[in-house]
């Protein structure tokens, strides 16, 4: 049952989330539902900690949960570059990889011109102005026949949680609110 989900930017001025990109979420969330109501398939879901699936969430990197593979994260996100010379996804813009050698990397451009020390920057994944970017999702329905029920949705929230455990403040996250920008929902009937 493959699903295509498109995202339209109608904006002419700027790419979509706004402002403080790395921090705010712009996803899209697929479910469908069996005839019994069972979750056959879901993405762009949250773990325990309303955390999307990804490599920021607790779960996802404790091997709890699986990794959301069909994710549609409009969020930017601060990229650092490791001792190693590799660039890995980080919560906050503060160098944190423990070496036992200090590994000194000289500036090669002014911190202040930029925002943001060197070493770090932010890796795009926002919706370009006046832009289309979709995806197909590979859903099976499974063994059951009848009427299913699919639900897309467009969300959006200013914080993600992972972000308050990471400054301290974890008490805050039971007022991030959710906003679902659009929604579509359908019955999808799965027979012989």
């Amino acid at each position: 049952l493959p699903v295509r989900v498109d995202v339209v930017s109608t904006t002419a001025g700027h790419s979509f989330p706004t402002g403080f990109t790395a921090e705010r979420q712009l996803w899209i969330s697929v479910e469908l539902r069996d005839p019994s109501g069972k979750v056959v398939f879901a993405s762009g879901d949250l773990d325990h900690n309303a955390d999307l699936r990804d490599d920021h969430s607790h779960e996802v990197l404790a091997g709890k949960i699986p990794r959301d593979r069909y994710l549609m994260n409009f969020q930017n996100k601060f990229t650092a570059l490791t001792n190693k010379g590799t660039d890995r996804t980080v919560v906050l813009s503060v160098n944190r990889h423990l070496a036992p050698l200090s590994v000194l990397r000289p500036a090669n451009g002014i911190s202040a011109s930029f925002g943001r020390p060197a070493g770090f920057r932010i890796a795009k994944a926002s919706l370009p102005p006046l832009k289309t970017i979709g995806r197909e999702y590979p859903i099976r329905a499974g063994e059951c026949l009848g009427p299913h029920n699919l639900h897309v949705r467009l969300n959006f929230r200013h914080l993600p949680p992972t972000l308050l455990d990471h400054i301290g403040v974890p008490h805050l996250k039971h007022l991030l609110e959710v906003v679902v920008i659009d929604e579509y929902q359908c019955v999808v009937h799965i027979g012989p």
